[in-house]
């Protein structure tokens, strides 16, 4: 079977899942789809219509098919997206977890042979890298997002399973794991809204402790659970130099209207604490971004633009403000002074052309270090502050080789 894979790290977790489980389907496609936009939407229904013409049976999961708490509704998802009900027969929603696909699909006719399938593990590993997920959910209803209801509260997944989960990636080849999150950073907390948070690097002090993976990278991280604890752990030269910082905006009046817990100074002193990490090799710092929210002027923009330019952030994962018209909302939908689709474009250029030029000087700054790379299943080689190596050397995938950068 065939795998479509839209954005975050979660959907690549529950693919490989799936994909233990569907891997003798044959003439078949699972689709991970995503709802964070609504141009999101719309890329996986029109997804759906090309790939429903190659295809006998498509499986769809991950937000675009859950209601809200990861529940499934047939007859919402097609009164939601009528364009789809013509192929029907064709579709198939799935739960987020194949473990828990028994909860949610009493309602469809499934294949009958899902659960004999289950003790079957498919002989190919999707990534190289191994997405470990360390807690669902968020509590923290930020005006502009609709995931709190997609994918419910906040839940900690215990350590035991975490270490046992990395070890047994380990036995599997997999050289670097991925720490994911919907609010990683929150792990162990009783809600996303307490912080700062003491907890995450006890975290990262057990699976240095109890696991011997040789390359650990911390996905995104909201920047208000950070305070100075982190930083000693952080500096472990198995966590990579690699931090991605889930930012949204570097106006404190657009952070305050978005519900964000924290200010332009508190990333100031991140980004600036980061840096002085890692003495051997430059750091790389990605950011997400949100342009054009309700009521964001010129200057607001400029502050933000400022941040990426300043701080050197070297890519910025830029998601236009979303005020979700197919069946969802989100407060900031009705706020007032909406940004022109006109100066849209503009500003997610600028962001784009500013990190580009980040980008290469941050090659430059590690020109002539000597780094250890990550041999991809695509022979692409990837240092530890993520960047791509070119070679020309055919070496073994999966292995870590030390080179002249």
């Amino acid at each position: 079977m065939e795998i479509k894979i839209f954005w975050c790290r979660f959907n690549k977790y529950y693919a490989q899942k799936w994909a233990n489980f569907l891997w003798k389907k044959e003439n078949s496609i699972l689709i991970a789809s995503c709802a964070v936009t609504d141009n999101a939407k719309k890329k996986f229904i029109k997804e759906i219509k090309q790939q429903v013409k190659k295809w006998k049976h498509i499986f769809l999961t991950w937000c675009g098919a859950f209601v809200k708490n990861w529940e499934i509704d047939v007859d919402w998802f097609y009164s939601t997206y009528p364009e789809l009900k013509e192929f029907k027969n064709k579709i198939t929603l799935l739960p987020e977890n194949p473990d828990n696909y028994s909860k949610s699909l009493s309602s469809q006719n499934f294949f009958s042979d899902l659960k004999s399938l289950q003790t079957s593990n498919s002989s190919d590993l999707m990534y190289t890298k191994g997405f470990v997920i360390v807690q669902l959910g968020c509590d923290s209803h930020c005006t502009f997002c609709i995931t709190v209801k997609k994918r419910g509260k906040h839940k900690n997944k215990d350590i035991k399973e975490i270490i046992n989960e990395i070890n047994e990636m380990e036995k599997k080849w997999i050289k670097e794991i991925v720490l994911t999150w919907i609010n990683l950073a929150a792990w162990w907390l009783a809600t996303t809204n307490q912080y700062p948070n003491p907890y995450f690097p006890k975290l990262l002090k057990q699976i240095l402790e109890n696991t011997s993976i040789p390359r650990i990278r911390i996905s995104s991280i909201w920047p208000e659970f950070i305070e100075n604890s982190w930083y000693e752990i952080l500096e472990n030269e198995r966590i990579l130099p690699y931090f991605h910082l889930s930012i949204q905006s570097w106006s404190d009046k657009i952070l305050k209207a978005m519900g964000r817990h924290y200010t332009r100074k508190n990333i100031e002193n991140i980004i600036t604490n980061l840096r002085k990490l890692k003495k051997n090799i430059p750091i790389n710092i990605w950011a997400d971004i949100i342009v054009w929210f309700p009521g964001e002027t010129e200057n607001d923009f400029l502050e933000t633009y400022n941040l990426a330019k300043n701080f050197n952030i070297t890519k910025l994962h830029v998601f236009p403000f979303s005020s979700h018209q197919i069946w969802d909302t989100v407060p900031a939908s009705k706020f007032p002074n909406q940004v022109p689709n006109d100066i849209k474009k503009e500003r997610e250029r600028k962001l784009i052309e500013i990190c580009n030029k980040n980008y290469e000087k941050l090659v430059k700054q590690t020109k002539w270090k000597t780094v250890k790379v990550l041999i991809e299943k695509d022979n692409s080689w990837w240092t530890e502050n993520y960047l791509k190596y070119e070679s020309k050397r055919n070496l073994k995938n999966w292995e870590i080789y030390e080179v002249v950068f």
